[in-house]
């Protein structure tokens, strides 16, 4: 499969797992925090008519968000397993251009100041919410698998019912609508035949706790 899996293949694949695993709750927890943050949560609503919002920005911001959680993955598996780090494939491009005109590739730096510099300048010298989003790419988020929540199940992603966060019905433990509906998605593919072997689906916002005020997320 992959040239680090030649001696302890499982061991090895744990590994990843395991990696990959407490990723995606560091990715369920930026998504969280940009609905928690009101700095963050305003730049992401769109529910404005279209005369009155900043279209371009807001879904900046979208892709933005998207990319950050992308470039992550890709600098958390980096530090913990250098030989995939030029493995790592996301669907969107890092490459923003700022009103400025300046064309910015957006990565996770060595220090979180870096980071929060470098996002200041695709957020148009918004420092308050570059420091926030720089913060939460460098938070460790600690993971401990849950064997109740470790089970297969469908879930669907909706960057629109992020931005709408209403909560939805369910329907048979199957949410149609709402912020449930929300997955960060993380697959693992065979290098050479492009084939998908396993993937990770983290749901931010699987349920709402009413005696903390917060949403708590599942891992599948």
């Amino acid at each position: 499969m992959w040239p680090f899996l030649k001696a302890g293949k499982t061991t090895r694949m744990a590994e990843l797992i395991k990696t990959l695993l407490s990723f995606s709750e560091r990715a369920g927890e930026i998504a969280r925090a940009i609905r928690r943050e009101p700095k963050l949560f305003a730049l992401l609503v769109e529910e404005k008519g279209e005369g009155e919002k900043n279209q371009r920005f807001a879904q900046d911001f979208k892709t933005l968000a998207d990319v950050l959680i992308q470039e992550a993955l890709r600098h958390h598996v980096a530090v913990r397993i250098p030989s995939l780090a030029q493995r790592v494939q996301g669907e969107e491009s890092a490459e923003f251009t700022n009103t400025l005109g300046e064309q910015i590739t957006v990565r996770i730096c060595d220090t979180q100041d870096a980071t929060a510099t470098l996002l200041a300048k695709v957020l148009d010298g918004n420092k308050e919410a570059a420091d926030i989003l720089a913060s939460l790419a460098h938070r460790d988020v600690p993971f401990t698998p849950d064997p109740d929540l470790m089970r297969s199940t469908r879930a669907s992603h909706s960057t629109g019912e992020y931005v709408r966060g209403r909560a939805g019905a369910a329907d048979s433990a199957i949410h149609q609508q709402g912020l449930q509906c929300v997955t960060v998605l993380i697959g693992l593919f065979h290098r050479h035949s492009g084939l998908p072997v396993a993937g990770i689906i983290n749901q931010p916002f699987a349920a709402f706790n009413k005696s903390e005020q917060r949403w708590e997320g599942k891992v599948y």
